[in-house]
């Protein structure tokens, strides 16, 4: 409970950092978005909800390992990050 406490921090925080740049996307424009390869695809999905299936092409970070804000500082402002 905790870490989805400090994520949700987290995630409040960033989007405060860029809420010009958060878009919605139709699953539509997401799916043109993979198939272009036009940004990151980040899936934070425990390892459990992992064994479900996977994203093709997707960086995977657990949502609720230690030390996540570290793991999420490697991409940069630039890129355009879609979080699933």
């Amino acid at each position: 409970m905790k870490n989805i406490f400090i994520l949700t921090c987290f995630l409040f925080n960033s989007a405060l950092n860029f809420a010009q740049n958060i878009r919605d996307f139709s699953a539509e424009k997401f799916n043109d978005a993979l198939k272009n390869n036009t940004g990151i695809i980040l899936d934070v999905r425990t390892s459990k909800e992992l064994s479900s299936g996977i994203i093709k092409n997707a960086s995977t970070i657990d949502f609720m390992i230690k030390g996540l804000n570290l793991r999420l500082v490697k991409y940069k402002r630039k890129d355009n990050i879609c979080l699933l």
